[in-house]
C-alpha cells in the first residue's frame, strides 16, 4: 500500500470523526435548548406549597359556606313546624 493510499485513508477516517464530532455538538445544543425550556417552566416547591395553602384555604371556604347553609336550612324546616 502506498503512502497516498494510507493519507487517503486516514483522510476519510478524519472527515468521518469530523462529522460524526458536528453531530454529537448539535445533539448537545438540541439537549442543552430543550434542558433551558423545562428548567424555566419547573415549578419550585416554594410554588407548590403556596398552591397547597390556596386550595386548602379555598376548600374551607366552600366547606364553611355549605355548613352555614345546611344550618339555615334546618333552621328554617324547624321554624316552620317541620
Amino acid at each position: 500500500m502506498s503512502d497516498d493510499d494510507r493519507l487517503s485513508k486516514i483522510d476519510a477516517k478524519l472527515d468521518v470523526l469530523i462529522a460524526k464530532h458536528d453531530a454529537q455538538g448539535a445533539t448537545v445544543t438540541d439537549h442543552e435548548t430543550r434542558l433551558r425550556v423545562v428548567e424555566r417552566n419547573a415549578v419550585t416547591r416554594t410554588e407548590l406549597d403556596q398552591r397547597s395553602r390556596r386550595i386548602q384555604g379555598n376548600v374551607t371556604i366552600i366547606i364553611a359556606v355549605a355548613a352555614v347553609l345546611v344550618s339555615l336550612v334546618f333552621g328554617l324546616i324547624s321554624a316552620l313546624g317541620g
